[in-house]
């Protein structure tokens, strides 16, 4: 019963896919064989959907959950005997299965959901909570959201994986494992505290400023070049050259002068600045910098200041003293103009809720404007110009609705807040994240008078050399 429950989502993506060499659905020739060994192994090794049904299968096996479900309900149903069949057949054949597939995103937390439960009403009201529970504590939620774009296109399967997730929470909330759900669901939000975003801001400073002390000298030598009738063109590139390698050609160091001796310091002091503080950001926090895809810094350090706190929050964050009388009709009503998202200790669980709704707003169509949802609230994120009816219909918002409300309610967010009970931005939780005060603007201006007075002693050496 949990194999056929595992593997029940790709029904019916199997049934729209046809096998060219025979003409027939995958899933009729499957229905055939399934059971029988009668599968031609070269028939289906490369199909889309088998790795999902071997990770599946395999698990299942492997854990022990297929056998005691089949003696629990070997005497209503004898034909579940079969399963063991089945799986060894799978398992004896795993090395022809790929598993790239999960990168596809089937592993899709409500479309699984909403198949779980279609299968197991089938037989019986319901599916034992426990072997649900170790069932779904297997599913990899790792993936990237954003694998999911070919599997979304389809009208009528996103419309099963709103409907999915959504029930899922309307038959979840009162179970006592919803929280044990919502550890692989929902990420726990890293720690955020002032010196992230101070080193931030360094961070691009520092690339900001080498690119200005770059293009400064740059001009400075063109121009003096000019005043000295010179060509420009082959000189500029040795004198590129020259700042990164310090000698090339005709030109070196000592010929060039003590000013482009200093101004390659600077280049790469900056160089150098820009790559600890990069990674020092991650390290700082416990990340992989080198594979930060899923990590909250990643979208920090995508969006800068806006953190987890993607665009999509504006849906449903506002501030969180609001949240006590919460409502899908207070959220409904609520004005854009007062949602923006405020970093404060209470409400980091609501932003790891809803970030997986990010690629999905990325790939809908605003028909009225012809811009997709999200590139919309990127350009109004710090305007405060969003309207509520653009974004009150959407078919994400019941899911935003559901998370959030769940984690006020049942106090999970509360609990998360005491876990990870770090500095956070005190000093900016009264206000939105925009509003930077001047001393998170200290690292950036000390940056750019450094450049700009690295420019200004270049300038004059030349100057001099050329009136001499």
């Amino acid at each position: 019963m949990a194999f056929f429950a595992a593997v029940l989502p790709t029904r019916t993506l199997l049934r729209k896919h046809i096998n060219p060499k025979t003409g027939q659905p995958y899933m009729k020739e499957m229905k055939k064989s399934f059971c029988t060994k009668n599968i031609a192994a070269s028939t289906y090794p490369n199909h889309l959907f088998l790795p999902i049904l071997n990770k599946h299968v395999k698990y299942l096996m492997e854990s022990g959950i297929s056998e005691r479900i089949v003696k629990k309900y070997s005497s209503k149903n004898e034909s579940l005997v079969k399963i063991t069949s089945c799986e060894n057949y799978l398992l004896q054949h795993s090395d022809l299965f790929s598993t790239n597939i999960l990168k596809f995103g089937m592993i899709s937390v409500g479309y699984i959901h909403n198949h779980i439960y279609a299968c197991a009403n089938c037989t019986r009201p319901g599916i034992d909570i426990e072997i649900l529970k170790l069932l779904l504590d297997h599913l990899d939620m790792t993936y990237k959201f954003e694998e999911m774009s070919p599997f979304l296109k389809d009208k009528r399967t996103f419309d099963i994986f709103v409907g999915g997730a959504t029930y899922f929470h309307n038959e979840f909330v009162t179970q006592p494992y919803v929280e044990d759900f919502l550890k692989f669901f929902v990420p726990m939000p890293q720690k955020l505290d002032r010196w992230r975003y101070i080193l931030l801001v360094f961070d691009t400073a520092s690339w900001i400023g080498f690119l200005m002390t770059f293009m400064a000298s740059v001009f400075i030598f063109i121009v003096i070049k000019y005043l000295q009738q010179e060509p420009v063109g082959y000189d500029l590139i040795q004198f590129i050259f020259v700042i990164f390698l310090g000698r090339t050609g005709r030109y070196r160091t000592r010929d060039i002068g003590l000013e482009f001796l200093i101004f390659s310091v600077v280049f790469w002091s900056a160089m150098l600045n820009y790559l600890f503080c990069s990674r020092l950001t991650f390290l700082l926090n416990g990340i992989n910098y080198e594979d930060p895809i899923e990590s909250p810094d990643a979208i920090i350090r995508n969006g800068l200041f806006v953190g987890i706190t993607s665009p999509t929050n504006l849906q449903i964050l506002h501030d969180i003293d609001e949240f006590a009388n919460y409502s899908l009709n207070k959220i409904k009503d609520c004005r854009f103009n007062r949602c923006l998202p405020f970093i404060t200790k209470r409400n980091m669980a609501f932003f790891a809720a809803v970030r997986p709704t990010r690629t999905l707003l990325r790939k809908h169509i605003n028909r009225e404007t012809g811009q997709p949802y999200l590139k919309e609230m990127k350009k109004s994120f710090f305007t405060r110009k969003i309207s509520a009816s653009t974004y009150s219909n959407h078919p994400i918002f019941p899911i935003l609705n559901k998370h959030v409300k769940y984690l006020i309610e049942s106090g999970i967010s509360e609990r998360i807040v005491k876990e990870y009970d770090v500095p956070y931005l005190d000093d900016l939780t009264s206000e939105p994240i925009r509003s930077l005060k001047f001393e998170h603007m200290i690292a950036p201006l000390f940056i750019l008078t450094i450049g700009l007075t690295i420019s200004l002693i270049v300038f004059f050496f030349e100057l001099r050399k050329w009136q001499k």
